[in-house]
């Protein structure tokens, strides 16, 4: 499985929402989501933004499976 699919489907997993109630969420056409997670069209940079930003997460580790999920995490260790 692509890895950006594969997180995806980890991110609807574990808000406990359907792809479609995922799709609204995040501001994309639940056909359009479809698509992405059966792999025959590519998650694009807008998708990769609209999604971290919509659930306040990493874009980096979205799309690569790199660093931490939360994009909060760098930020609230400078607070301290």
């Amino acid at each position: 499985m692509n890895g950006v699919i594969e997180r995806v489907n980890i991110l609807i997993k574990d808000l406990g929402l359907t792809p479609n109630a995922f799709a609204k969420k995040v501001g994309l056409g639940s056909s359009n989501l479809s698509r992405k997670l059966k792999g025959s069209t590519p998650f694009t940079t807008k998708d990769y933004l609209k999604i971290s930003e919509a659930l306040e997460i990493s874009r980096n580790w979205l799309e690569t499976g790199e660093g931490s999920r939360s994009r909060n995490n760098h930020r609230k260790a400078h607070r301290r």
